[in-house]
């Protein structure tokens, strides 16, 4: 029988991966300044989130893959990085998507590893549903949710399961999805993938290998792969749009109104409405701020609305008012309902 400690040394020979390559293209001058993994959750970078989540699942060995603007990352895991981990930086030369930066790793570990996608904002569950899955035999564990939205699924992949949660099939980007499940930016990787991945041919889409036809091949290889509900909410930050949801969704699992940082300076007669308010930020005018976001360093120095924006140092962002509302009724999360 395995005792508690065993379990412990278990978990800390698995290597956790965080893929933070990813350009940013659709975030606009957005992307192009900043890396998607260092954007604010009421004033802390995902980046830092996700490397708390995977210590917090006993993980300590990170491997970090990197391309755009790696300064800011490398920069933010000395800033936020827990100290008893040990991370490691890999270079993905090309954006070539999940299954090639897995590769590029490749090198780097050597046991099972814990996959997170750096540019998604995580609320963790139970990732320990996952770990124990990969103890128990599973070549994989796929991290999933049940959602309202179908379209949350179509962007992404839809899976099919038996009544034990085993994984039966597997679809990138469907018209229709299969059910209301969604997969989540977190899986739990046996070495066994890597050949999965050299075994795919690259897509259709866009000639790339996808980690989704991967996890197919190694289905059709004759592997047991799970899906588990390890992720209470997640949200993938393709868009501007997608930054304010996230934090006003935090906002709202905290039931506040409005966060500031503690090195935040406000003018006595600023307003703030559903708003955050990062690390050093100065606003030294009676700006009046509704459903905004500003970034570390940022200051306004101007009086008037701030609404439904992102203030940065560089520039302020317009959000979609109405696809806001929408994007927050849509995305509430939604029980676990199956049997597993």
């Amino acid at each position: 029988m395995m005792t508690q400690s065993d379990q412990q040394q278990t978990v800390h020979n698995v290597t956790g991966i965080i893929l933070a390559a990813g350009s940013g293209v659709r975030m606009g001058d957005l992307g192009r300044r900043y890396p998607k993994a260092c954007i604010p959750i009421l004033g802390e970078p995902l980046l830092a989130r996700n490397l708390r989540m995977l210590y917090e699942a006993g993980i300590r060995t990170v491997i970090i893959v990197v391309r755009h603007q790696s300064e800011m990352v490398v920069e933010s895991v000395n800033r936020y990085a827990p100290p008893e981990l040990a991370v490691t930086f890999v270079t993905q030369p090309a954006p070539r998507g999940i299954a090639d930066a897995v590769t590029c790793a490749a090198d780097l570990f050597d046991g099972p590893f814990v996959l997170v996608l750096g540019d998604t904002y995580f609320i963790p569950d139970n990732l320990s549903l996952g770990l124990d899955g990969l103890r128990s035999g599973a070549a994989a564990i796929l991290s999933v949710r049940t959602v309202r939205d179908a379209a949350l699924i179509q962007n992404e992949c839809t899976v099919e399961v038996d009544r034990s949660g085993t994984l039966l099939r597997i679809q990138e980007k469907p018209q229709t999805p299969w059910n209301m499940l969604k997969p989540c930016g977190v899986y739990f990787f046996s070495p066994l993938i890597l050949e999965a991945i050299e075994r795919t041919p690259p897509s259709a889409l866009r000639g790339e290998v996808e980690i989704t036809d991967a996890i197919q091949t190694l289905l059709d290889l004759g592997h047991c792969i799970g899906c588990r509900p390890t992720i209470a909410w997640d949200n993938n930050m393709t868009a501007p749009d997608d930054i304010l949801v996230s934090n006003l969704f935090e906002l709202q699992r905290r039931e506040v109104t409005q966060f500031v940082a503690r090195t935040a300076v406000l003018h006595p007669d600023c307003v703030l409405e559903d708003s955050v308010v990062g690390i050093g930020v100065r606003i030294s005018a009676p700006a009046h701020l509704s459903r905004a976001v500003v970034w570390e360093g940022a200051e306004i120095d101007r009086p008037g609305q701030y609404r439904d924006c992102i203030v940065t140092r560089e520039m302020t962002v317009e959000c979609d008012g109405r696809m806001l509302d929408t994007a927050l009724r849509s995305r509430e999360p939604v029980p676990h309902s199956q049997p597993w």
